[in-house]
């Protein structure tokens, strides 16, 4: 997956996903830092936490049509919110068919090609 997303470019991915807080990592924060983001390769893992708990509010540039989702994250419930995101929508949609078409084509191995999830429960659940 990983050859996926850089043949699909930094630049692209940094339009798909923006992150809008922390603008920048502050060394010397009150607040623990274990869920922010070190690097463009941490952001899958903050994003699937934000959609897992439904840290998401849609939005809209014109008033009418879904064009962004605002998602966000929080190490633990009690705790402060410390990572929010604008995904773009239009963007992610071209993301998914980047992926797909190249998957579609052979041109990622998969780690999980030799797994057939229904067969391994029914052998250990029949």
């Amino acid at each position: 997956m990983a050859d996926i997303l850089r043949d699909y470019g930094r630049a692209n991915l940094e339009e798909v996903v923006k992150i809008l807080r922390p603008k920048e990592e502050a060394p010397d924060s009150k607040h623990s830092d274990e869920g922010w983001p070190k690097s463009l390769a941490d952001i899958p893992k903050f994003m699937r936490h934000a959609i897992a708990h439904l840290n998401i509010k849609p939005e809209s540039a014109d008033g009418q049509d879904l064009t962004h989702l605002l998602v966000w994250n929080r190490p633990r419930p009690r705790e402060p919110i410390n990572f929010v995101a604008r995904v773009d929508v239009q963007r992610l949609r071209s993301l998914a068919r980047h992926v797909l078409e190249r998957l579609s084509n052979g041109a990622s191995a998969d780690k999980y090609e030799q797994i057939d999830p229904v067969a391994e429960y029914d052998k250990f659940h029949a």
